[in-house]
């Protein structure tokens, strides 16, 4: 049983040992890249397909996109997964963004979503982030690609290209945003 004695000696050493794992966990902030020909992360490994955003051509990266989509069409969704056996939206565009363009986006879709500059809808361009409203607390997010189709992931097809004039992304189209 604590007593008032015990309790004032054991929060202060609870509050320092929460501290001091906050800190470690802070300090222990890697690039972690991940190679789709490759089931598992490579810390401090080389990017997929580098392509720096300072001059961007369109079909370059169109091409790009399409081809980071080829590596990863079908992988399954799992909310919070980062690999090709399972990932959610925005660990996707998380990725691509990271290893195609050399950008670090934050790891969430409402974070994202605060990114770059809004864009209307007709002045999207590949490479371009969009966002949905897909239920009353829940946000989606896919990368444009061209010609109004998108590649996302699906929480049931897992990795795919979807349109926004479907009857179903047309109704949850919330914003977009260019980064690139």
């Amino acid at each position: 049983m604590y007593t008032p004695t015990n309790i004032s000696r054991t929060v202060p050493s609870l509050l320092v040992s929460l501290c001091l794992a906050f800190s470690l966990l802070a300090c222990t902030k890697k690039k972690v890249y991940y190679h789709p020909k490759s089931s598992t992360t490579a810390i401090h490994a080389t990017p997929y397909k580098v392509r720096h955003h300072t001059t961007v051509d369109k079909s370059q990266v169109r091409e790009t996109l399409h081809d980071f989509y080829t590596d990863w069409q079908g992988a399954p969704y799992k909310n919070g997964g980062m690999s090709q056996s399972g990932i959610d939206c925005s660990a996707f565009t998380y990725l691509a963004y990271r290893n195609l363009f050399t950008i670090d986006l934050p790891r969430t879709v409402s974070e994202q979503a605060r990114q770059g500059k809004k864009i209307p809808r007709n002045a999207l361009k590949p490479g371009d982030l969009v966002f949905f409203k897909t239920g009353l607390f829940q946000k989606h997010v896919g990368i444009y690609m061209e010609d109004l189709s998108f590649i996302h992931v699906s929480t049931i097809k897992g990795v795919m290209i979807s349109r926004l004039d479907d009857d179903y992304w047309r109704n949850k189209y919330w914003k977009s945003k260019r980064l690139l």
